[in-house]
Protein backbone atom coordinates (compact mmCIF):
# COMPACT_ATOMS: atom_id res chain seq x y z
CA UNK A 1 0.00 0.00 0.00
CA UNK A 2 1.46 3.06 -1.01
CA UNK A 3 2.10 5.46 2.32
CA UNK A 4 3.56 8.56 0.88
CA UNK A 5 2.64 10.72 -2.76
CA UNK A 6 4.44 13.68 -3.36
CA UNK A 7 3.57 16.13 -5.88
CA UNK A 8 5.81 17.32 -8.18
CA UNK A 9 6.05 21.30 -9.73
CA UNK A 10 2.62 22.12 -7.21
CA UNK A 11 2.43 25.11 -9.11
CA UNK A 12 0.47 23.13 -11.83
CA UNK A 13 -2.94 22.06 -9.96
CA UNK A 14 -2.72 26.33 -10.23
CA UNK A 15 -1.46 27.10 -13.76
CA UNK A 16 -2.13 23.79 -15.83
CA UNK A 17 -5.65 22.37 -16.92
CA UNK A 18 -4.30 18.86 -17.97
CA UNK A 19 -3.88 18.52 -13.77
CA UNK A 20 -5.79 21.05 -11.72
CA UNK A 21 -8.23 17.99 -10.79
CA UNK A 22 -5.75 15.11 -10.86
CA UNK A 23 -3.42 16.95 -8.22
CA UNK A 24 -6.31 18.19 -6.16
CA UNK A 25 -7.42 14.42 -6.26
CA UNK A 26 -4.38 12.96 -5.10
CA UNK A 27 -4.37 15.72 -2.23
CA UNK A 28 -8.23 15.20 -1.51
CA UNK A 29 -8.00 11.53 -1.50
CA UNK A 30 -4.46 9.98 -0.98
CA UNK A 31 -3.09 12.53 1.44
CA UNK A 32 -0.45 13.85 -1.43
CA UNK A 33 1.96 16.17 -0.29
CA UNK A 34 3.67 19.34 -2.34
CA UNK A 35 7.39 19.37 -2.49
CA UNK A 36 9.69 21.39 -4.22
CA UNK A 37 11.55 18.81 -5.30
CA UNK A 38 12.54 19.73 -9.17
CA UNK A 39 11.91 17.63 -12.00
CA UNK A 40 14.35 15.03 -12.94
CA UNK A 41 14.42 15.70 -16.33
CA UNK A 42 13.71 18.64 -18.25
CA UNK A 43 10.04 19.05 -20.06
CA UNK A 44 10.05 18.08 -23.75
CA UNK A 45 9.72 21.00 -25.73
CA UNK A 46 10.19 20.24 -29.44
CA UNK A 47 8.80 19.26 -31.75
CA UNK A 48 6.19 20.83 -29.37
CA UNK A 49 5.89 21.14 -25.98
CA UNK A 50 4.52 18.00 -23.89
CA UNK A 51 2.11 18.03 -21.25
CA UNK A 52 3.64 16.41 -18.59
CA UNK A 53 4.07 15.86 -14.83
CA UNK A 54 6.26 13.61 -12.35
CA UNK A 55 4.95 12.29 -8.77
CA UNK A 56 6.43 10.45 -6.47
CA UNK A 57 5.34 7.26 -4.96
CA UNK A 58 6.78 6.42 -2.17
CA UNK A 59 10.36 7.38 -3.79
CA UNK A 60 9.34 5.97 -7.43
CA UNK A 61 9.09 8.53 -9.79
CA UNK A 62 5.56 8.23 -11.95
CA UNK A 63 5.24 9.92 -14.53
CA UNK A 64 2.05 11.02 -16.37
CA UNK A 65 1.88 12.49 -20.06
CA UNK A 66 -0.62 14.11 -21.07
CA UNK A 67 -0.09 14.50 -24.76
CA UNK A 68 -3.01 14.51 -27.33
CA UNK A 69 -0.77 12.39 -29.95
CA UNK A 70 -0.78 8.99 -29.81
CA UNK A 71 2.93 8.68 -31.15
CA UNK A 72 4.48 10.98 -28.55
CA UNK A 73 6.53 10.14 -25.65
CA UNK A 74 9.05 11.26 -23.42
CA UNK A 75 11.97 8.05 -24.06
CA UNK A 76 14.90 10.09 -21.23
CA UNK A 77 11.14 9.50 -18.42
CA UNK A 78 10.39 6.21 -19.90
CA UNK A 79 13.41 4.73 -18.77
CA UNK A 80 13.60 6.55 -15.76
CA UNK A 81 10.06 5.80 -14.21
CA UNK A 82 8.73 3.57 -12.37
CA UNK A 83 5.10 3.94 -14.04
CA UNK A 84 4.69 6.02 -17.23
CA UNK A 85 0.83 6.81 -17.76
CA UNK A 86 -0.22 7.75 -20.82
CA UNK A 87 -3.81 9.65 -21.97
CA UNK A 88 -3.47 8.41 -25.77
CA UNK A 89 -1.93 5.09 -26.19
CA UNK A 90 -2.48 2.43 -28.94
CA UNK A 91 -0.70 -0.69 -27.99
CA UNK A 92 0.03 -1.44 -31.46
CA UNK A 93 1.60 1.68 -32.36
CA UNK A 94 2.90 2.19 -29.02
CA UNK A 95 4.71 -1.73 -29.13
CA UNK A 96 6.24 -0.57 -32.80
CA UNK A 97 7.67 2.86 -31.28
CA UNK A 98 9.40 1.12 -28.44
CA UNK A 99 10.91 -1.49 -31.06
CA UNK A 100 12.32 0.99 -33.05
CA UNK A 101 14.07 2.54 -29.44
CA UNK A 102 15.35 -0.36 -28.31
CA UNK A 103 13.13 0.14 -25.08
CA UNK A 104 10.78 -3.04 -25.74
CA UNK A 105 12.01 -3.74 -22.47
CA UNK A 106 9.83 -0.88 -21.05
CA UNK A 107 6.00 -1.48 -22.20
CA UNK A 108 4.61 -2.71 -18.80
CA UNK A 109 5.88 0.55 -17.45
CA UNK A 110 3.53 1.80 -19.28
CA UNK A 111 -0.69 2.43 -18.62
CA UNK A 112 -3.51 4.18 -20.07
CA UNK A 113 -4.90 7.12 -18.56
CA UNK A 114 -7.39 9.89 -20.11
CA UNK A 115 -7.82 13.56 -20.46
CA UNK A 116 -10.02 15.21 -17.74
CA UNK A 117 -10.95 18.53 -17.88
CA UNK A 118 -9.12 20.86 -15.37
CA UNK A 119 -12.32 22.09 -13.67
CA UNK A 120 -13.95 18.94 -13.42
CA UNK A 121 -15.91 19.36 -9.92
CA UNK A 122 -17.66 22.48 -11.84
CA UNK A 123 -19.29 20.13 -14.16
CA UNK A 124 -22.26 19.22 -11.77
CA UNK A 125 -26.14 19.14 -13.03
CA UNK A 126 -27.28 20.02 -9.44
CA UNK A 127 -25.36 23.16 -8.81
CA UNK A 128 -27.77 25.85 -8.81
CA UNK A 129 -25.39 28.32 -10.84
CA UNK A 130 -25.74 25.78 -13.80
CA UNK A 131 -29.28 25.58 -13.37
CA UNK A 132 -30.13 29.89 -14.09
CA UNK A 133 -32.14 30.15 -16.83
CA UNK A 134 -32.36 26.78 -18.38
CA UNK A 135 -34.82 24.82 -19.58
CA UNK A 136 -33.34 21.51 -18.94
CA UNK A 137 -33.00 19.48 -22.27
CA UNK A 138 -34.86 21.77 -24.41
CA UNK A 139 -32.60 21.22 -27.89
CA UNK A 140 -31.42 17.98 -28.99
CA UNK A 141 -27.83 18.89 -29.71
CA UNK A 142 -24.81 21.01 -28.09
CA UNK A 143 -21.83 21.49 -30.33
CA UNK A 144 -19.69 24.14 -29.18
CA UNK A 145 -16.39 23.91 -31.00
CA UNK A 146 -13.27 25.74 -31.43
CA UNK A 147 -11.38 26.14 -34.54
CA UNK A 148 -7.83 27.21 -35.29
CA UNK A 149 -8.46 28.59 -38.54
CA UNK A 150 -11.29 30.24 -41.51
CA UNK A 151 -11.21 27.76 -44.52
CA UNK A 152 -14.79 28.34 -45.04
CA UNK A 153 -14.02 31.05 -48.12
CA UNK A 154 -12.37 28.03 -49.79
CA UNK A 155 -15.40 25.54 -49.50
CA UNK A 156 -15.68 22.37 -48.39
CA UNK A 157 -12.74 19.85 -49.98
CA UNK A 158 -13.29 18.49 -53.45
CA UNK A 159 -10.31 15.93 -52.67
CA UNK A 160 -10.61 14.05 -49.32
CA UNK A 161 -7.39 11.99 -50.18
CA UNK A 162 -5.49 15.20 -50.15
CA UNK A 163 -6.92 16.47 -46.56
CA UNK A 164 -3.96 17.04 -44.48
CA UNK A 165 -4.69 16.73 -40.35
CA UNK A 166 -5.25 20.18 -39.56
CA UNK A 167 -7.83 20.46 -42.62
CA UNK A 168 -9.35 17.67 -41.32
CA UNK A 169 -10.27 18.87 -38.25
CA UNK A 170 -11.30 21.85 -39.39
CA UNK A 171 -13.91 20.59 -42.18
CA UNK A 172 -15.32 17.60 -39.79
CA UNK A 173 -16.44 20.10 -37.29
CA UNK A 174 -17.91 22.36 -39.68
CA UNK A 175 -19.71 19.49 -41.87
CA UNK A 176 -21.00 17.79 -38.56
CA UNK A 177 -22.58 20.54 -37.69
CA UNK A 178 -24.47 21.30 -40.75
CA UNK A 179 -25.41 17.58 -41.63
CA UNK A 180 -26.98 17.44 -37.85
CA UNK A 181 -28.70 20.71 -38.57
CA UNK A 182 -30.04 19.30 -42.22
CA UNK A 183 -31.58 16.44 -40.43
CA UNK A 184 -33.87 18.90 -38.42
CA UNK A 185 -31.89 17.91 -35.05
CA UNK A 186 -32.77 21.47 -32.61
CA UNK A 187 -29.25 22.50 -30.83
CA UNK A 188 -26.80 25.35 -29.79
CA UNK A 189 -24.27 25.10 -32.57
CA UNK A 190 -21.15 27.29 -32.40
CA UNK A 191 -18.22 27.74 -33.84
CA UNK A 192 -15.41 29.53 -31.66
CA UNK A 193 -12.01 30.80 -32.51
CA UNK A 194 -10.14 29.83 -29.77
CA UNK A 195 -9.64 33.30 -28.35
CA UNK A 196 -8.47 33.84 -32.21
CA UNK A 197 -10.05 37.56 -33.27
CA UNK A 198 -8.86 37.83 -36.74
CA UNK A 199 -10.72 34.64 -37.91
CA UNK A 200 -13.94 35.86 -36.52
CA UNK A 201 -16.94 36.91 -38.55
CA UNK A 202 -20.61 35.47 -38.67
CA UNK A 203 -19.44 32.32 -38.69
CA UNK A 204 -16.87 31.98 -36.39
CA UNK A 205 -17.68 33.00 -33.26
CA UNK A 206 -16.22 34.28 -30.05
CA UNK A 207 -16.01 31.74 -26.81
CA UNK A 208 -18.16 31.31 -24.01
CA UNK A 209 -17.58 31.47 -20.35
CA UNK A 210 -17.15 28.19 -18.88
CA UNK A 211 -20.25 28.39 -16.78
CA UNK A 212 -22.14 29.74 -20.14
CA UNK A 213 -20.70 26.58 -21.87
CA UNK A 214 -21.98 24.45 -18.64
CA UNK A 215 -25.71 25.89 -19.14
CA UNK A 216 -25.58 25.22 -22.59
CA UNK A 217 -24.59 21.51 -22.46
CA UNK A 218 -27.20 21.28 -19.80
CA UNK A 219 -30.19 22.24 -21.89
CA UNK A 220 -29.48 19.88 -24.52
CA UNK A 221 -30.08 16.31 -24.93
CA UNK A 222 -26.44 15.07 -26.35
CA UNK A 223 -23.13 16.99 -26.58
CA UNK A 224 -21.85 16.41 -29.80
CA UNK A 225 -17.79 15.65 -29.65
CA UNK A 226 -15.54 15.42 -33.06
CA UNK A 227 -12.86 13.23 -32.32
CA UNK A 228 -11.33 12.58 -35.73
CA UNK A 229 -8.73 12.53 -37.48
CA UNK A 230 -7.43 11.43 -33.68
CA UNK A 231 -9.90 8.93 -32.64
CA UNK A 232 -9.17 9.82 -29.26
CA UNK A 233 -12.04 11.22 -26.77
CA UNK A 234 -10.29 14.94 -25.92
CA UNK A 235 -11.01 16.15 -22.30
CA UNK A 236 -14.70 17.48 -23.20
CA UNK A 237 -16.01 14.05 -22.91
CA UNK A 238 -15.34 13.80 -19.17
CA UNK A 239 -17.46 17.59 -18.88
CA UNK A 240 -20.17 15.73 -20.40
CA UNK A 241 -20.12 13.02 -18.13
CA UNK A 242 -19.78 14.99 -15.41
CA UNK A 243 -22.48 17.11 -16.85
CA UNK A 244 -24.88 13.21 -16.91
CA UNK A 245 -25.03 14.26 -20.54
CA UNK A 246 -25.06 11.28 -23.11
CA UNK A 247 -22.48 12.50 -26.00
CA UNK A 248 -22.15 11.50 -30.03
CA UNK A 249 -18.45 11.30 -31.10
CA UNK A 250 -17.84 9.28 -35.01
CA UNK A 251 -16.63 6.23 -33.79
CA UNK A 252 -15.25 4.42 -30.91
CA UNK A 253 -11.65 5.89 -29.71
CA UNK A 254 -8.91 3.62 -31.25
CA UNK A 255 -6.72 4.15 -28.06
CA UNK A 256 -6.30 1.75 -25.06
CA UNK A 257 -9.29 2.68 -22.07
CA UNK A 258 -9.02 1.69 -18.65
CA UNK A 259 -11.48 -1.19 -18.51
CA UNK A 260 -13.05 0.24 -15.36
CA UNK A 261 -13.59 3.26 -17.45
CA UNK A 262 -14.78 2.25 -20.80
CA UNK A 263 -17.92 3.64 -21.98
CA UNK A 264 -19.58 1.45 -24.29
CA UNK A 265 -21.60 2.37 -27.46
CA UNK A 266 -25.52 2.76 -26.84
CA UNK A 267 -24.72 2.78 -23.46
CA UNK A 268 -23.24 6.41 -22.46
CA UNK A 269 -22.54 7.49 -26.59
CA UNK A 270 -23.51 6.99 -29.27
CA UNK A 271 -21.18 6.64 -32.95
CA UNK A 272 -21.91 8.81 -35.86
CA UNK A 273 -19.85 6.82 -38.04
CA UNK A 274 -19.47 3.13 -36.35
CA UNK A 275 -16.19 2.19 -37.51
CA UNK A 276 -15.26 4.80 -39.61
CA UNK A 277 -11.50 4.57 -40.57
CA UNK A 278 -8.66 2.85 -38.41
CA UNK A 279 -4.83 3.99 -38.03
CA UNK A 280 -3.24 2.23 -40.93
CA UNK A 281 -0.54 -0.34 -39.50
CA UNK A 282 1.16 -1.31 -42.81
CA UNK A 283 2.64 2.23 -43.21
CA UNK A 284 5.81 3.04 -41.58
CA UNK A 285 5.91 5.62 -38.69
CA UNK A 286 7.08 8.27 -40.91
CA UNK A 287 3.25 8.33 -42.46
CA UNK A 288 0.38 10.16 -40.97
CA UNK A 289 -2.10 7.69 -41.76
CA UNK A 290 -0.20 5.22 -39.25
CA UNK A 291 -1.82 7.40 -36.38
CA UNK A 292 -4.55 9.26 -37.58
CA UNK A 293 -7.69 8.83 -39.62
CA UNK A 294 -7.47 10.89 -42.57
CA UNK A 295 -10.51 8.87 -44.61
CA UNK A 296 -12.88 11.62 -44.63
CA UNK A 297 -16.63 11.18 -44.87
CA UNK A 298 -18.28 13.18 -47.84
CA UNK A 299 -21.35 15.20 -47.16
CA UNK A 300 -23.46 12.27 -48.30
CA UNK A 301 -22.11 10.00 -46.33
CA UNK A 302 -22.40 12.55 -43.36
CA UNK A 303 -26.09 13.41 -44.04
CA UNK A 304 -26.88 9.92 -44.10
CA UNK A 305 -25.44 9.30 -41.04
CA UNK A 306 -27.03 12.23 -39.04
CA UNK A 307 -30.41 11.15 -40.67
CA UNK A 308 -30.00 7.67 -39.11
CA UNK A 309 -28.68 8.89 -35.77
CA UNK A 310 -31.83 10.96 -35.63
CA UNK A 311 -34.36 8.12 -34.99
CA UNK A 312 -31.73 7.39 -31.66
CA UNK A 313 -31.63 11.21 -30.84
CA UNK A 314 -35.29 12.07 -30.23
CA UNK A 315 -36.04 8.06 -28.92
CA UNK A 316 -37.25 9.71 -25.32
CA UNK A 317 -36.60 5.95 -23.42
CA UNK A 318 -33.27 5.64 -25.33
CA UNK A 319 -32.45 8.97 -23.96
CA UNK A 320 -33.35 8.28 -20.32
CA UNK A 321 -31.49 5.23 -20.29
CA UNK A 322 -28.38 6.57 -21.49
CA UNK A 323 -28.70 9.79 -18.82
CA UNK A 324 -29.05 7.35 -15.95
CA UNK A 325 -25.96 5.16 -17.42
CA UNK A 326 -24.38 8.20 -17.95
CA UNK A 327 -24.99 9.22 -14.27
CA UNK A 328 -24.16 6.27 -12.57
CA UNK A 329 -20.91 6.05 -14.56
CA UNK A 330 -20.11 9.88 -13.40
CA UNK A 331 -21.04 8.97 -9.89
CA UNK A 332 -19.18 6.12 -9.98
CA UNK A 333 -16.00 6.44 -12.24
CA UNK A 334 -15.30 9.93 -12.85
CA UNK A 335 -14.67 10.72 -9.19
CA UNK A 336 -11.54 12.20 -7.40
CA UNK A 337 -11.80 8.88 -5.38
CA UNK A 338 -12.30 6.70 -8.26
CA UNK A 339 -9.43 8.49 -10.38
CA UNK A 340 -6.95 8.39 -6.95
CA UNK A 341 -7.62 4.20 -6.61
CA UNK A 342 -6.76 3.41 -10.30
CA UNK A 343 -3.48 5.41 -9.97
CA UNK A 344 -2.81 3.25 -7.12
CA UNK A 345 -3.48 0.06 -8.48
CA UNK A 346 -1.73 0.57 -11.14
CA UNK A 347 1.41 1.74 -9.42
CA UNK A 348 0.96 -0.83 -6.77
CA UNK A 349 0.94 -3.51 -9.87
CA UNK A 350 4.21 -2.22 -11.09
CA UNK A 351 6.45 -1.50 -8.21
Amino acid sequence: MIKVIELIEPELERDNGFYRFLYGALRQCAGAIQVDTPRPLPRVMEPKVQESAWIRCDGNWVFFDMSDHVFSFDFKALELCSVYFKTNMNLSLTKQILSGQQLDHCLDKIKPFFSLAGNLHLYNPADWRNRIGVRTQRLDICHIVGLYEDLLPAGPPQNSDTLTPAQYHFWIRVQSRKAMENAGLTGYYRLTSRGNASIENERIRPNISQRNYMRRMRECRFTLINTLPHALPPWKVSESIAMHRPFIIERKPLIEIPQAFELVPDKHYLELLPDFGNFDEEVPLEDERRYRVLSYPSEDVLCRACEKIREKVLDKELFLYMSEQIKQFAEQRMTAGAIVDYVREQVESVV
